[in-house]
């Protein structure tokens, strides 16, 4: 067996945006500065899902610092040493995002259906 964790957001307005970017990892801080403005709020909904995903897959949820991972704003490529991410396709207004421990070396794919 192996730790997995998921989240779904609604996406966040832009005072939560605001609020929450500066609790990030500085490199995401820095990808999200350059999303366009009409983006944005579901841009970072994007980050926060795949974010939270990750902590619930540590096991600690939010209460681990949040700038402590980078899981990166502008891809799945950026991740966690050991931990794969997929994107979810839910409908517009909401972001999904799951996260799954994998062992070096080792395969992991995901199906979405």
């Amino acid at each position: 067996m192996r730790p997995v964790g998921v989240d779904v957001e609604r996406t966040v307005g832009r005072t939560t945006m605001r609020n929450l970017t500066p609790l990030l990892h500085p490199c995401e801080q820095r990808e999200f500065r350059r999303v366009d403005r009409p983006l944005e709020c579901a841009a970072f909904t994007q980050l926060w899902v795949r974010k939270e995903a990750y902590l619930k897959g540590l096991g600690t949820g939010l209460a681990r610092e949040l700038h402590l991972d980078y899981v990166g704003a502008e891809g799945l490529a950026a991740h966690p040493v050991g931990w794969v991410f997929a994107d979810i396709e839910v409908p517009t207004g909401y972001s999904a995002a799951v996260a799954i421990a994998a062992e070096t070396g080792q395969e992991v794919v995901v199906e979405l259906q």
